[in-house]
Parts: C-alpha cells; structure tokens; sequence
C-alpha cells in the first residue's frame, strides 16, 4: 500500500462520525432485536472504536470553538464597557447600570450565543463518545461470554 493509500485510509477512520455512529445504532438495535451473531460481536466492539475515534476530530474541533467564543465574549465586553464609558450622556452610570448595559449589549449577545452552541454541540459529541465506549464494552463483552472467559 502506498503512502497516499495509508493516508487516506487514515482520513477515512477518521472522518464521517456521523455515517459510523449510525451504524453502531443500527448494531445496538439489532443486538436489542436478537439478530446479532455472537461471532460479529468482536468486529462491532472493534467498529465501536473507530466510531470513537472519528468523534474525536470534532470533539476537538468543538472544544477549540467553544473556548474561542468564551474569549470573544470577554472581547465584546470589553468593547461595550468602552464604549458605554466613553459615551456622551447627561449622567453618569452607576457599575450597576453599566453591567446591565454590557450584558444586553447586542455584540456581546452574539458572542454568548455563539459560545453556548458551541458548548452544546461539545457537550453533544461527548455523549456520543460516552455511548460508543458503552457500546464498545457491551459488544466485547458478549465475545467473552460465549468464550467462558
């Protein structure tokens, strides 16, 4: 094999979480449903680890974002407290009132939006990495079973 086919077989394990953690649920399903073999039990344990390691690139991915937007909203905070300071009004703010200002500033809205998808979605991918270590174990333990081990 060569090395651009090692790579994109690599790029394969890796990518496509979504299409393997169908899979897997249609694996579960069958287990739930009486159709799966004992002998394909090791195969989808081993499945179940590829599926895991295919979430990882996104989970990463999420992680990065999500930490990225916590930052823009100490960034757009940041710009709201300036401005509002800088403003030109006939009375001056209380930090009361000026935090209450930042916290309904539009930017700063957006930056918490932003950041609270991102989170969900991370916190998303986690369960579905949580469910594919479960299913992992699950079908590797009925292997051993059978085996007496």
């Amino acid at each position: 094999m060569s090395n651009d086919s090692n790579q994109e077989a690599a790029e394969d394990l890796s990518s496509n979480f979504e299409k393997k953690y169908q899979q897997v649920l249609r694996r579960l399903d069958d287990l739930y449903h009486g159709r799966l073999l004992d002998d394909d039990a090791f195969p989808v344990a081993a499945f179940c680890l590829i599926a895991q390691n295919a979430v990882f690139t996104d989970l990463k991915s999420y992680d990065v974002k999500s930490r990225a937007f916590k930052a823009d909203i100490k960034f757009a905070e940041a710009e709201a407290y300036k401005t509002l300071k800088s403003s030109k009004t006939d009375k001056k703010m209380t930090e009361t009132e000026l935090a209450q200002m930042i916290a309904i500033d539009p930017g700063v809205k957006a930056a918490i939006q932003k950041h609270i998808e991102a989170e969900t979605e991370y916190k998303h991918l986690q369960n579905i990495q949580n469910l594919l270590k479960e299913a992992h174990l699950t079908f590797r333990s009925i292997k051993k079973g059978t085996n007496g081990s």
